[in-house]
């Protein structure tokens, strides 16, 4: 039967998807050759008989309607095949008199893919073509509930090896119809696979480790054993780096709404400054995340934050995301598609320049150990498990608790297949109702190092004090410039 039941993750970001509380996320590349609509249409067409994900969205069932959706928790969905997929549908062409840039993100950001739509799936492609310039860039955008990052990537990993396969066929026609479920059903797989969060035990906590895992929480809630003061002692030197040694209110602005869309902003570093950057993180014991989210936070925190607080300091979140499939290379195809991602936070109070590096190196190390072992993941479960998200989000809407920065890190990727090449690569997303400012990063051999700087509209019109420049470009400057200038921190 090609239709299931949806995960629990997946049904996370169905509440995301129908309620706009998220966008999407896109992955956009430069490759060294012209791509025709008909080769295009060709190339997706294969791609899509071969990875079911992009023939897939989620419907609601037995009549169910959207008032229904919180009672339900989502599970009055089912996941099945669209009924048609026409070229037209999923992609579309669009003139840029320069190169792929910030307005471009912010119109990308525009698009959400819908659920409950008979003939579109959870993506589509926008086809940029810069005159100017004689190039293209092509964008892959999609919804999170069926795709991550990762994924966003790995389409184009799929996309080029069929581009190459059909670059010497003599003469191919544009296909308008990409996928029809009556036609094509045959081709796929006689079951639906399940959803990735059900695919391992990445999610699943072990039953021993529930075991343990109830103890010690029965443990640390009851302050009459003072578990938490006796870790500290055994652990003072690995807390001393991480908490907050002095009270500050949490970084908070405009209250929490829905349907919005961000503002963005491209911060390029050439291949050059990336190997200064990469070797001076090397010689300090530490990796590029930690490095540019804690960068990222001090900069915040001297340009655009004191102008929301009126010069109040206030403490900050730097939020991380984890990739999981590390922990299963024996199955990588079969976790190409899906989400197979978890985040840990770190609050950090603010800081001088010389006790940046220390703080990059702790946070560095934590999260060194964090990606080490699967708890975090199975800790996500655990929550995701016993969540109605429908309840949680509301809660959120409304207040003013958002997450400071949250940045994603693809690292450096290489794209290539026979004589066709991706030459740069960026990486995006919406904020949602979660954050504050996202980075989105990626980065190539060609193209650098790009961070994708999304951020809520309204900070995009703040202006720092007694100056006429705006808040967001100090911040920029800033960032670039704390980035490259290691004397800062000695």
């Amino acid at each position: 039967m090609h239709t299931r039941k949806p995960g629990f993750y997946e049904r996370q970001y169905i509440c995301r998807n129908v309620n706009k509380y998220y966008n999407n996320f896109n992955a956009t590349v430069q490759y060294n050759r012209y791509i025709s609509p008909e080769h295009l249409s060709n190339a997706l067409r294969r791609l899509i008989l071969k990875n079911t994900s992009f023939a897939l969205n989620f419907y609601r069932q037995d009549g169910s309607t959207k008032e229904q959706d919180q009672d339900q928790n989502g599970n009055n969905f089912e996941v099945k095949p669209v009924k048609k997929i026409l070229f037209d549908d999923v992609v579309s062409f669009e003139e840029i008199p320069d190169e792929f840039n910030d307005q471009c993100l912010e119109s990308i950001n525009k698009l959400q893919p819908e659920m409950n739509k008979l003939s579109t799936p959870l993506w589509g492609v926008v086809v940029y073509k810069s005159e100017s310039l004689n190039c293209q860039y092509i964008c892959f955008y999609c919804d999170h509930t069926l795709f991550d990052g990762t994924s966003g990537v790995q389409f184009h990993r799929d996309l080029i090896v069929e581009l190459e396969e059909l670059s010497n066929a003599s003469t191919l026609e544009k296909m308008q119809i990409l996928f029809n479920y009556e036609d094509d059903r045959d081709d796929l797989p006689a079951k639906l696979s399940p959803a990735l969060e059900m695919k391992t035990d990445l999610y699943h906590r072990p039953f021993f480790s529930k075991i343990i895992n109830t103890i010690i929480n029965s443990f640390w809630y009851d302050k009459t054993i003072g578990v938490l003061d006796a870790l500290k002692k055994i652990f003072s030197s690995y807390f001393s780096e991480l908490e907050i040694k002095k009270p500050r209110p949490f970084f908070e602005y405009n209250p929490v709404r829905p349907d919005i869309i961000h503002k963005y902003k491209i911060i390029n570093f050439t291949p050059t400054e990336v190997k200064k950057i990469l070797a001076f993180c090397k010689s300090e014991g530490t990796t590029l995340t930690p490095y540019i989210g804690t960068i990222g936070i001090h900069c915040l925190n001297n340009t655009i934050i004191p102008v929301c607080t009126g010069g109040e300091e206030s403490i900050t979140s730097l939020r991380c995301s984890i990739n999981g499939r590390r922990f299963f290379p024996e199955i990588q195809d079969e976790l190409k598609y899906g989400v197979c991602v978890s985040t840990t936070q770190y609050e950090i109070e603010p800081l001088e320049n010389s006790s940046i590096v220390s703080k990059v190196r702790c946070i560095g190390d934590n999260l060194r150990k964090t990606a080490s072992t699967k708890e975090v993941f199975w800790t996500t479960g655990d929550k995701l498990k016993e969540t109605n998200f429908w309840d949680s989000f509301k809660k959120t809407v409304g207040g003013k608790r958002r997450e400071t920065l949250y940045t994603s890190n693809l690292g450096q990727v290489s794209i290539k297949a026979g004589d066709w090449e991706v030459t740069n690569i960026w990486f995006s997303q919406s904020n949602g109702i979660a954050f504050h400012f996202v980075f989105s990063v990626v980065s190539s051999v060609g193209g650098g190092l790009n961070i994708c700087l999304g951020y809520l509209p309204e900070y995009g019109t703040l202006k720092q004090k007694n100056s006429a420049e705006f808040a967001i470009d100090e911040f920029v400057k800033k960032f670039k410039t704390g980035v490259l200038d290691f004397n800062l921190y000695k």
